[in-house]
């Protein structure tokens, strides 16, 4: 509803004792007063994604009834389900390009126990939504350090040692 004045033009009859009636018009204005609703964010997904995909991005959507769309700014920060500040240490902090948010895992971690909160705001009201971002474990291979030319002596015997390492599992 538009803010303005409204007015309201009310008819009705009187009916006296006598039996007569009377149609009386009454009007009479209402001042609507306007009220600057918050924007509201659009509720995003939960997300999944592989430790070494190179992460996820989410579009953000967002409307204001009261401002114009494109005034509508967001941010996002790393929190529990219940929007609480809480980093669980497998996720970089996300990051927001207009209404992108970009999020990427941290080098060969993974976990399911952190979300994010995104709000949007406009003329300084907002709106707030969490959603949960899994990162799947994904099992690297093993890597070999350099081997070296090696000399073995004809009805020889000689002692090579391999060493590896693997990021995912103790060797």
């Amino acid at each position: 509803f538009e803010a303005g004045v409204v007015v309201i033009d009310i008819q009705y009859y009187e009916v006296f004792a006598d039996g007569t009636q009377t149609l009386f018009n009454k009007t009479f204005p209402i001042l609507v007063t306007a009220f600057d609703d918050a924007p509201i964010l659009t509720q995003p997904g939960d997300i999944s994604f592989g430790e070494d995909t190179g992460g996820d991005t989410v579009t953000l959507i967002a409307t204001d009834i009261d401002n114009a769309d494109s005034s509508i700014t967001f941010s996002a920060e790393l929190t529990d389900v219940d929007g609480v500040s809480f980093d669980a240490g497998y996720l970089q902090t996300p990051s927001i390009s207009g209404n992108i948010l970009s999020i990427n895992n941290i080098s060969n971690l993974s976990g399911n126990t952190q979300y994010i909160t995104v709000t949007a705001t406009s003329n300084g009201k907002t709106d707030s939504k969490t959603f949960k971002v899994t990162v799947t474990a994904t099992d690297d291979i093993s890597i070999i350090s350099s081997i070296g030319t090696i000399t073995i002596v004809e009805d020889g015997e000689n002692t090579i040692t391999i060493t590896a390492t693997d990021v995912d599992s103790i060797i």
